[in-house]
């Protein structure tokens, strides 16, 4: 059996598990870089969905304009075709 009293034996072991310092400030710091990169990652997910939904309504506007288009010229078309006499 060893030698050593129980309290010697505590404090190598509290000894090789100590943390240092600055491990313990990096551990920190790289902790609240990824909440800030969650962070921002997030506000950049959101600010896609809110272009996604523009880019959509334009999309529909522009089909909603065409369509419209479209109908105004079949019927200026229409006028065209007919003769000049049921015009005036």
């Amino acid at each position: 059996m060893s030698d050593k009293t129980a309290l010697e034996l505590a404090i190598e072991h509290h000894e090789r598990y100590k943390t240092p310092r600055s491990v313990k400030s990096l551990l920190i710091i790289l902790v609240l870089c990824l909440c800030l990169a969650g962070g921002y990652a997030y506000y950049l997910k959101k600010e896609l969905k809110k272009i996604e939904q523009d880019t959509i309504a334009m999309q529909e506007n522009f089909t909603k304009e065409k369509i419209e288009l479209l109908r105004r010229i079949k019927q200026l078309q229409a006028k065209r075709e007919t003769p000049e006499s049921d015009i005036h």
